[in-house]
């Protein structure tokens, strides 16, 4: 039975002898209470779970013997099968089958058997109600609640578990939310598709440590939901680009997203499947060796590259793409209808390929890279949003952070790319930077501020306007990167007024062997 971040309490109320009421074995005064002048003595209390490492069952001993009513025994087992009523903390069980037979058990045996997920009786609920009941707050138009753990305030509370908590503790980017738990705590608290970024990007927890965080990807929370949902076709949704966003292409990139891992058991069966009976386009490519319409082109790429579905076929789309890019540095969709102007949507989408791509090669590729080189200046000299025309903001939903992003470009993706792509920093960044430190909200989170409408396999967040672990991660991410980075020899923008970025362009295409200019 558990509770919280790890194993909880389940209560068990026995019988003993030898306490009357009066005076405690402690020798505290002890108010009179009506059970325990019945009793004539001090309720036992047992707690299975919450042993070492853990938080809620070591806060529920402590709370227990606040007022000496209680008296803490050893755990039990089979604590119905002795005879004992039992206080149950959530979850009830770990199957649903257990719970059925608990059920059974309870019926059986007449004892009693209370599960805690009500808060009703607590004090402080109690005189909300009677003060929302008593018209004293006025119309009700929203109700907000929080955990607030005044217990775990301090920074240099002993940890016992040693675990990722303690480290971000230790490290970690400072900021609190309600509670008084960091930033860097609460986004611990969520899916491991975040817990292992955090820990490789924020905490620097050692590799082993992470590889085993991410390799929880493929069989807990998101992840695994999202890999249970394809079909026996292979695909997911009923489509390979359609239906946004449930069609196996963008469950693919959520996925690569997550960051499951590629070598996996689970990510190899499911991408054999797409392998041998996904198509994609009308022209019926294989899954994996698309090329047509460049954004897609560049999912493509960046999917077969990330789950090790590359070989001569990704070179070939590679390669597609380079013939691709316009003379201004970037990439549309829109070419084939004779636009000769980039879109920071198609750019963003060939960037992230491309980069991928490279990645699996295991470095740099000079063709490709001189390539990213221009687009990476594509996006830093309009300062990662503005007309380079006229200095205007091209669109205002650039400057709201998404997550999923889906195709689209905003401010928070573009500069997460660049970070990944261990750009050097850029004083023509500033502004966009200053963009992402004003999202930032008094807690020291960022909220989800748009979603694209469409389907979904699920919400893994409760929407615009709300706190969002995603965007927090990458917003930190994308922080951390600038400000360590800057402050390094070498970092930011040239003496001349050219930069690293537009000067390695220039070095690296006079170096390509394919590609046009």
């Amino acid at each position: 039975m558990g509770c919280g971040w790890s194993w909880g309490p389940a209560r068990i109320l026995g019988s003993s002898r030898g306490w009357v009421r009066g005076e405690s074995p402690s020798g505290r005064d002890v108010d009179a209470n009506p059970v325990i002048e019945m009793l004539g003595r001090r309720l036992r209390l047992a707690v299975i779970g919450g042993g070492p490492g853990g938080f809620i069952g070591a806060i529920h001993r402590n709370a227990a013997r606040l007022d000496d009513r209680y008296e803490l025994v050893a755990g039990a087992s089979g604590a119905l099968d002795r005879g004992f009523d039992v206080i149950s903390d959530k979850p009830i069980t770990n199957t649903l089958d257990e719970a059925l037979d608990l059920v059974d058990k309870v019926r059986r045996t007449g004892l009693i058997f209370c599960l805690t997920h009500n808060y009703s009786g607590y004090p402080m609920v109690r005189q909300a109600r009677a003060m929302v009941e008593d018209g004293q707050l006025g119309e009700t138009r929203l109700v907000q609640v929080e955990c607030v753990h005044g217990g775990k305030a301090g920074e240099d509370d002993p940890d016992p578990a040693g675990g990722p908590l303690k480290q971000a503790r230790a490290r970690g980017v400072q900021g609190a939310y309600p509670g008084s738990v960091t930033v860097q705590e609460w986004l611990l608290e969520g899916d491991p598709a975040i817990r292992w970024q955090v820990m490789q990007d924020l905490t620097n927890e050692p590799a082993e440590r992470v590889a085993a965080e991410r390799a929880r990807v493929a069989s807990e929370g998101w992840g695994a939901r999202l890999l249970a949902l394809q079909d026996v076709d292979g695909q997911w949704g009923g489509g390979a680009y359609s239906p946004k966003w449930t069609s196996t292409t963008y469950t693919l990139l959520l996925l690569r997203h997550l960051g499951l891992d590629p070598q996996s058991d689970p990510a190899r069966t499911a991408v054999g499947r797409v392998r041998e009976r996904v198509v994609l386009g009308r022209l019926a490519w294989p899954f994996f060796a698309y090329r047509g319409e460049t954004c897609i082109t560049g999912m493509s790429l960046a999917l077969a590259a990330y789950f090790g579905e590359g070989g001569e076929a990704s070179d070939e789309v590679a390669g597609w793409l380079l013939s691709e890019q316009l003379s201004d540095g970037g990439w549309n969709c829109d070419t084939v209808n004779g636009s000769k102007r980039s879109s920071f949507n198609t750019t963003i989408s060939a960037l992230e390929g491309l980069l991928e791509y490279e990645q699996a090669k295991g470095g740099r590729t000079g063709a490709v890279t001189a390539a990213r080189a221009r687009a990476e200046e594509y996006l830093v000299a309009r300062r990662m949003f503005r007309s380079l025309t006229t200095g205007e903001v091209v669109s205002a939903r650039w400057k709201l952070f998404s997550f999923p992003p889906r195709w689209h470009y905003d401010v928070l993706r573009g500069l997460d790319y660049l970070q990944s792509a261990g750009a050097a920093p850029d004083d023509r960044c500033d502004e966009a930077i200053d963009l992402v430190e004003s999202k930032r909200r008094s807690d020291g989170r960022w909220p989800l501020q748009n979603s694209y409408r469409g389907k979904e396999h699920f919400q893994m967040e409760l929407g615009p306007g709300q706190p969002s672990r995603w965007n927090t991660l990458r917003a930190l991410r994308v922080l951390n990167w600038y400000r360590r980075d800057r402050d390094s020899p070498g970092g930011g923008q040239l003496a001349s007024g050219r930069t690293d970025i537009a000067d390695r362009a220039e070095e690296l295409l006079r170096e390509a062997s394919f590609g046009r200019d």
